[in-house]
């Protein structure tokens, strides 16, 4: 996919050196923005909610993904559904942004009327010959993973999340999440361009000058380290930990919580680790 890119986009791409950051054209150029959501969030399995986001028949919740606005709601079926959030006559948004209980779905604009499975049942004035069966919701490929909703948008969605389904399925189940409940939301809103949060998230090398009360019970080092550079100092947390990491996921396994490290991570689409 990387190939259908602009020139422009694929020379900053291609400048990019081993060992260091990316160009800053890849996070401040909005052609770069516009292509990320094709390439990444468009394409690919992104995760968009928690069954618990809708615990009853007739909840929903919107959740925008670029331009792309999707509702996730449960059906009175107690089935969950993704669903474009675009009536199919002139492309108004149903749903306004955030969660609502509804017993339909309706359109403000000219009030076409569907079932929360996104069956059309009612469009007024439209003809003796009109077909509602051929105008219900457009539907989004979806997945609940152990009580985590994931949705792409592609009308061709990567299959290997196949993978992620099976391992994640197995170790998210001891934790309930469908019957889970929402005690607490906030909004994180980061001014910034996405893949800043990303890295930030992905590595631990600021986690003990900014975070060090996270390092009470967690080790920095578990995100990578560079072993020969290792003082003394920190060569020996650093087996200890590892050591008693090896240990207790030997014991997690015997009890029947499978906690190996499993890597999808390379010459896939669908990329995790767990």
């Amino acid at each position: 996919m990387l190939n259908r890119l602009p020139s422009s986009i694929s020379s900053l791409l291609d400048a990019r050196a081993d060992g260091h950051g990316l160009p800053a054209g890849l996070y401040t150029r909005d052609d770069v923005f516009a292509a990320d959501l094709d390439v990444f969030f468009r394409s690919h399995w992104i995760q968009i909610g928690v069954e618990c986001d809708v615990p009853e028949p007739g909840d929903a919740t919107v959740i925008d993904i670029g331009s792309t606005s999707l509702i996730l709601r449960r059906d009175d079926d107690g089935q969950i559904r993704v669903l474009h959030n675009v009536c199919r006559h002139r492309g108004a948004r149903l749903l306004d942004p955030g969660p609502s209980i509804v017993s339909k779905l309706v359109c403000p604009y000219h009030q076409w009327t569907y079932e929360l499975t996104g069956e059309l049942i009612d469009a007024p004035h439209m003809g003796q010959d009109f077909r509602k069966e051929c105008r219900s919701i457009k539907p989004v490929a979806f997945k609940s993973i152990g009580g985590l909703v994931f949705a792409c948008l592609s009308d061709d969605p990567p299959a290997d999340v196949d993978r992620l389904e099976a391992v994640m399925s197995e170790r998210l189940a001891p934790y309930g999440l469908k019957d889970a409940k929402i005690a607490f939301e906030k909004d994180v809103i980061e001014d910034g361009n996405w893949k800043l949060t990303i890295e930030n998230n992905r590595e631990c090398y600021h986690c003990s000058a900014n975070h060090p009360e996270l390092c009470v019970s967690f080790i920095d080092l578990d995100f990578g380290f560079d072993p020969q550079s290792l003082t003394p100092e920190d060569r020996a947390p650093a087996e200890q930990h590892f050591a008693l990491y090896e240990a207790r996921t030997k014991t997690w396994e015997a009890d029947g919580f499978p906690s190996a490290t499993v890597e999808q991570i390379s010459n896939c689409a669908t990329n995790f680790r767990t």
